[in-house]
C-alpha cells in the first residue's frame, strides 16, 4: 500500500511540475507573440491626443473657402464673399485680432458652425482641433463682436421727418399730416 501512495504522489508531483511548465511555456508564447507583432507594427498605437484630423482647424476652413462656393453657404449658413467681409470688418475695427493659434477666420468660423447646425462643443472641437476651451473661448469673442457692430450696422430713425410712403398716404391722414 506505501507503494501505491509513492507512485499517486509522484504522478501528482508530476501532474502539477507539467502544468507549470505549461503555463510558463504559454506566457512565454504570448510575450513573444506581442513583442513580435509591437515591432512589427501590427499593433496600432493610440495616438496621445484625442484631435486627430489631418486637417487643422485653420486648414479646413480655408479649403472651405477655396472650395464650391455652396460648401461654404452650408457650413457657415453665409457666402463666401460675405465671410470674408464680415471678418475684415471685424478686424479694421479692431474687435477681433489673430491669436497666436487662432485666425480670425477660424475665430468666425467656429461661431458660424456653431450657430448653423446647433453644434455641440465637443464636436466643434473634434471639427477645428482644438480644446473645449479654446472653442468656449474664442465664440464667446466672436459673440461679443458680432453684438459689438451694432452701433455700426443698427442706424437709429429720424423722428424729424415723416416718411413719405406715410406722409401722402389717406390712410394714415389723421394721424400724418403731410410733415
Amino acid at each position: 500500500m506505501d507503494g501505491n501512495t509513492d507512485t499517486d504522489d509522484y504522478q501528482l508531483s508530476s501532474q502539477s511540475d507539467s502544468d507549470s511548465d505549461s503555463d510558463e511555456e504559454q506566457f512565454v508564447v504570448l510575450l513573444t507573440i506581442h513583442a513580435f507583432m509591437k515591432f512589427n507594427g501590427s499593433f496600432m498605437e493610440q495616438p496621445r491626443s484625442q484631435r486627430i484630423s489631418k486637417l487643422s482647424g485653420h486648414d479646413w476652413v480655408i479649403e472651405v473657402l477655396g472650395g464650391h462656393p455652396g460648401t461654404c453657404f452650408d457650413l457657415f449658413r453665409m457666402k463666401k464673399e460675405a465671410f470674408i467681409n464680415l471678418c475684415e470688418e471685424l478686424k479694421r475695427i479692431g474687435k477681433l485680432k489673430h491669436s497666436r493659434n487662432v485666425t480670425i477666420q477660424e475665430q468666425v468660423a467656429i461661431f458660424l458652425f456653431v450657430l448653423s447646425h446647433n453644434e455641440r462643443q465637443r464636436m466643434v472641437a473634434d471639427r477645428f482641433q482644438h480644446s473645449l476651451e479654446t472653442i468656449s473661448t474664442y465664440f464667446k469673442r466672436v459673440l461679443y463682436a458680432i453684438c459689438s457692430l451694432t452701433k455700426y450696422v443698427i442706424v437709429p430713425p429720424s423722428y424729424d421727418a415723416t416718411p413719405p410712403e406715410i406722409s401722402y398716404t389717406t390712410k394714415y391722414y389723421p394721424y400724418f399730416k403731410g410733415l
